[in-house]
């Protein structure tokens, strides 16, 4: 028995050359079968980091909720921290200091069941039916903490710019 691998780059004339080498002996040729599998696995794999960017959408908007939201709660302790000689730009350091908070714990605990459940994934799919290894998917992740440190520089710019363009008087009086 033998067995031949050919790279990619192999023409239809070589290939028939090999089939007249074989005289006789039974070859077979998974060209095709090959194809097919990869295109399965490129399918899985473009609806795979589709998913994730709808994750990512929902993540950039919770984010910027959640500070919005937050800040929104407070905003009566802001005015009152601004009337007694609180700066705007420690205001904002303080919005900042919420949203790297949320993005840093979400980051932290989205990393690591992520992970679980990607290689989980992973194995019960991919490598079960394609095989290959299971390794840490360094470019995705990277691509996600730089959205979320993104979305949490923008979750943090428009509510800081509402409080600084609030009269303190405004807030205070409804105090």
């Amino acid at each position: 028995m033998a067995c031949v691998v050919l790279g990619n780059d192999i023409t239809e004339a070589d290939a028939d050359k090999i089939f007249d080498l074989a005289d006789g002996y039974l070859v077979n040729d998974n060209r095709e079968a090959n194809s097919n599998v990869n295109g399965s696995y490129w399918v899985f794999r473009i609806a795979a980091y589709g998913f994730l960017a709808i994750i990512s959408l929902i993540t950039v908007l919770n984010i910027m909720n959640s500070i919005s939201m937050g800040v929104s709660a407070r905003i009566k302790q802001y005015g009152a921290m601004r009337a007694v000689g609180m700066e705007s730009r420690q205001v904002t350091k303080m919005i900042a200091a919420e949203a790297v908070t949320y993005a840093a714990s979400g980051v932290i605990v989205g990393i690591i069941l992520g992970l679980l459940l990607h290689h989980l994934i992973y194995v019960k799919i991919i490598i079960s039916h394609f095989g290959g290894m299971w390794k840490i998917p360094v470019t995705p992740i990277a691509i996600i903490v730089l959205l979320v440190s993104v979305s949490c520089v923008l979750a943090v710019h428009a509510p800081a710019k509402r409080i600084r363009n609030m009269a303190i008087t405004a807030t205070i009086n409804e105090l």
